[in-house]
């Protein structure tokens, strides 16, 4: 074999070699930042105390330096970063508000920020919300309120029940509000309901080619987005079917009830939980991104699908769902019952009103598990960190197949009529002994998705 003699280099030569290597490599550590979700960025701690003290007007007036500030990242927010920002001791006697919560908005932007705002604003000049201290491009600043998050097992009513009921009674005081309340008439949102982002995330979602886009290639990360975005593949008709059929059912199912004002997405990081001097717990809601109209089934039914849905797994994809936490029959009727004495103080619930809440609110489990679904792989489109989105996006979708497989064989079991009338006659008025049949039969549900539902 002849082999080129290697030509040498001059000894004063300029070393572009070493210096284009280099470039390389800091480019490509700087485009994992952006694409990797889970590697190491810069502590946002310093970028969220100028945001505080430039953004809110009572503290932007202090002559003084970032030191004398401290943030901290609390947990929670899948679309927005949330901190807890404090002013130092030492100035203290010189402001009124010495903590405040910081919201940095990222991710796709799904919701009306104006809109979220005014509600806000609504809801916490009457005690059911936080008030905004400032609202800005970037982000939002917002009064601190004391309580804690609950964990998973309190979240679900397992332990220290009385949170259950406490969010029963928030709920109830929430719902007052429907569309035909005086106060409403001037509250400037969509008039829409909630599930009408049904059509809009899965047009969303269908726009965006998973399989074409350069970004994909070039990491496995994101080769492994269009692989799971293959399985999922929502461009297929039968998604639009589904979207259609889902709307239909739960549209029927409500068509007697007025819609309320609702939170739509209360889970576990969007409640405040607070031991009172008397002993009562209190509950406040918070961060109504998603909240607007919509009909109490759902507002109710989304809140038992978070349930056995526990996010605070600090491996990838940062969720895994807990068979065990599916919401039992007798958990459920019972927070019906407290939610709709807060909901009409004056009136006392009859078991009939109970049931058809019951059902109403177990049929919307589904319209949650397909909503969020859709709004998950439209979430994954954006370079947001956080959630494994197109995972929790295959995995509601399971539970939504599962849930409305056994739902609809129970219903058809009651009736044989079309599966749109098939709730109506259901939820219909009943007599005790057909009440507690209906109720009975209603346990292989929870019992299913109790062996259906995955735990890590």
């Amino acid at each position: 074999m002849v082999t080129r003699p290697r030509k040498k280099e001059k000894a004063n030569s300029f070393p572009w070699r070493f210096i284009f290597s280099s470039i390389f490599v800091i480019a490509a550590l700087m485009l994992s930042k952006k694409i990797f979700p889970n590697q190491g960025s810069e502590d946002p701690s310093l970028r969220a105390v100028q945001l505080c003290r430039t953004q809110f007007d009572e503290w932007s007036q202090l002559d003084v330096s970032d030191d004398q500030f401290t943030a901290t990242k609390l947990l929670g927010g899948t679309t927005h970063s949330i901190f807890r920002c404090d002013i130092s001791k030492e100035l203290e006697d010189r402001v009124k508000t010495k903590t405040v919560v910081l919201r940095v908005f990222r991710g796709a932007d799904v919701s009306d920020r104006g809109e979220e705002a005014r509600l806000q604003q609504f809801l916490g000049d009457r005690d059911l919300g936080v008030q905004i201290l400032k609202d800005f491009g970037e982000g939002r600043i917002e009064e601190f309120l004391r309580g804690k998050t609950p964990s998973t097992p309190v979240f679900a009513g397992r332990e220290q029940p009385e949170f259950g009921w406490a969010v029963a009674r928030t709920f109830g005081r929430l719902h007052r509000f429907d569309e035909t309340t005086e106060e409403m008439h001037g509250l400037d949102i969509n008039k829409e309901p909630f599930l009408s982002y049904m059509d809009l995330w899965m047009k969303k979602a269908q726009a965006f080619d998973f399989q074409n886009q350069t970004w994909i290639r070039s990491s496995e990360y994101n080769r492994h987005k269009a692989r799971v975005a293959k399985e999922i593949d929502v461009s297929n008709e039968k998604w639009n079917r589904e979207v259609d059929w889902l709307n239909q059912f739960i549209t029927s199912l409500h068509k007697d009830d007025p819609m309320v004002l609702s939170h739509n997405d209360l889970n576990g990081g969007n409640v405040l939980m607070e031991v009172q001097p008397n002993g009562d717990l209190s509950v406040e809601f918070i961060d109504y991104e998603y909240g607007g109209l919509n009909f109490r089934g759902f507002d109710l039914g989304n809140y038992f699908c978070e349930h056995f849905l526990d996010y605070s797994d600090p491996e990838w994809p940062h969720f895994f769902i807990v068979r065990k936490l599916f919401p039992q029959q007798d958990y459920m009727l019972k927070f019906i019952r407290h939610y709709l004495k807060a909901n009409s103080p004056d009136a006392t619930p009859s078991e009939g009103r109970v049931t058809r809440l019951y059902v109403k609110s177990v049929s919307s489990m589904l319209a949650s598990h397909l909503l969020w679904s859709l709004w998950d792989i439209y979430q994954s489109t954006s370079d947001a960190s956080g959630l494994g989105f197109l995972e929790n996006a295959m995995t509601r979708m399971e539970e939504y197949h599962v849930h409305k497989s056994k739902l609809l064989d129970i219903l058809k079991e009651e009736t044989n009529e079309e599966e749109g009338d098939r709730v109506l006659r259901v939820v219909g008025a009943y007599d005790e002994k057909q009440n507690e049949i209906f109720l009975k039969k209603m346990t292989e549900l929870h019992t299913l998705m109790t062996s259906q539902s995955r735990e890590n």
